[in-house]
């Protein structure tokens, strides 16, 4: 565009001196340049999202497979089982799938668009990925045997959260809750029980302020990186 502009400021000048070939080849050049770094950028996005999407599949999968074996030795029930990979899908931050609800809303808002969603009263025990990822090194260095909860320990509505990404981005318009209706799940009842993990000496580096603080600061870099 930045060719194509200069070239129409000065036509007459182009003209004057029979620049015209010259200039379209320039033009032709540049859309060429132009069009391969957009591709090149595709790729590289393509690329990142599936290598996010591969170590997020392995993560769970070896968490799913340690925690069979869990439940097979004995050392876990099923019940438990089940509650930790409810919380694992619960964590937040960055690189987390960018089709799940905060990075979709994250998204939409740094990009200016307005997005409806639920009325939010579904409840969550939200925990930033880098205490998650803090939980299991602590357990894998303990003699803990059986289930521990690895959360807040605070049910707090996604209403709130969704609140608190319009307050941190000076977008809280652009949030439209209660757009999409009543959800259909409600979630949970209770929270999990972070004290054994805590007695083991286990602390969030983040609450839910500073852990959307450092998610959105992520997304914002990489929003810019690749607009």
């Amino acid at each position: 565009m930045g060719v194509l502009q200069d070239v129409l400021t000065s036509l007459r000048v182009v003209r004057a001196f029979g620049r015209e070939k010259d200039e379209h080849s320039r033009y032709v050049s540049r859309s060429g340049q132009t069009v391969r770094a957009r591709v090149r950028l595709s790729l590289t996005e393509a690329s990142f999202g599936l290598f996010v999407n591969v170590v997020t599949a392995l993560g769970t999968a070896a968490v799913l497979f340690v925690g069979v074996h869990g439940v097979q030795s004995g050392q876990l029930t099923l019940g438990e089982l089940l509650m930790v990979m409810a919380y694992i899908a619960q964590l937040y931050g960055p690189l987390e799938d960018e089709r799940r609800v905060l990075p979709t809303v994250v998204r939409s808002v740094l990009a200016g668009r307005p997005i409806g969603t639920t009325t939010g009263i579904q409840t969550r025990d939200y925990l930033h990925v880098a205490d998650v990822a803090a939980g299991f090194v602590t357990l894998a260095a303990s003699d803990v045997v059986g289930g521990v909860d690895i959360c807040s320990g605070t049910l707090v509505t996604l209403a709130d959260v969704l609140r608190l990404i319009g307050d941190q981005t000076g977008q809280q318009e652009l949030i439209r809750l209660g757009e999409l209706g009543p959800p259909e799940d409600l979630g949970y009842t209770a929270a999990g029980d972070p004290a054994p993990l805590r007695a083991l000496g286990w602390r969030p580096r983040h609450d839910l302020r500073t852990g959307l603080a450092d998610t959105l600061a992520w997304w914002t870099a990489r929003q810019e990186a690749y607009p």
